[in-house]
């Protein structure tokens, strides 16, 4: 059906939605210079990063991003130390953030990695939010600590707000690995297929016979 109406003329383009596509390659080019590969680099680079955007790397504790310290070897180094890197993190695993170190992306390892590996941004937030309010039925002055949220956490004293929370980020996940397996399946296939026609000539012997359409549709 897609491969019937594809050559069909339409009448908006005054030809067939296949003959315009590659009649704009053969006039202009593949121009694979301009395609963005979806890579590691990329994934790194669209995810979301702090409010200044950069964080300031302290001596044996590694940068600070919303409330953790994430450390990674390249910070023993001394010309790297008191600076200040560009910082990414992952709004689904608060275990691992990344830093742009000497021209790339580094992987850092949050503390207490094994407490907040796999928890989602939200729920630090909301785990953030249930501390303070705890404390401020106290009143006690409190400062949010990687400790604090980690024994929060850890304890039996999440709320059902947070309970939900984890549910919709296990949801959430699964749909991610599922795209996440259909795109290697496209790509893999993607590769097998190298060549790129370049004549209209050999385009149009391409074209299925004529067909009678059932109907017009635009």
């Amino acid at each position: 059906m897609y491969e019937f109406y594809d050559h069909q003329e339409h009448p908006a383009l005054g030809q067939s939605p296949f003959d315009a596509y590659h009649q704009g390659i053969v006039q202009t080019g593949s121009r694979p210079s301009r395609l963005i590969p979806y890579d590691e680099n990329f994934r790194i680079l669209t995810l979301p990063t702090t409010s200044k955007g950069t964080a300031k790397v302290i001596s044996n504790q590694g940068v600070k991003i919303n409330h953790l310290y994430y450390w990674h070897n390249s910070f023993r180094n001394g010309s790297i130390e008191k600076t200040r890197v560009n910082v990414r993190y992952d709004p689904s695993d608060a275990g691992f953030a990344y830093a742009y170190v000497r021209g790339q992306w580094v992987r850092c390892i949050s503390q207490y990695y094994s407490i907040f590996h796999g928890r989602s941004e939200r729920e630090i937030q909301l785990a953030t939010q249930e501390l303070r309010q705890q404390y401020k039925q106290h009143s006690q002055k409190f400062i949010i600590t990687a400790k604090a949220l980690a024994d929060f956490l850890e304890g039996t004293q999440a709320t059902e707000s947070i309970l939900m929370q984890r549910l919709k980020d296990g949801e959430a996940k699964d749909i991610l690995s599922t795209i996440s397996s259909h795109e290697e399946i496209k790509s893999e296939s993607s590769q097998k297929t190298t060549s790129v026609v370049s004549e209209t000539e050999s385009l149009q012997s391409q074209k299925p016979a004529e067909i009678k359409p059932y109907e017009e549709f635009w």
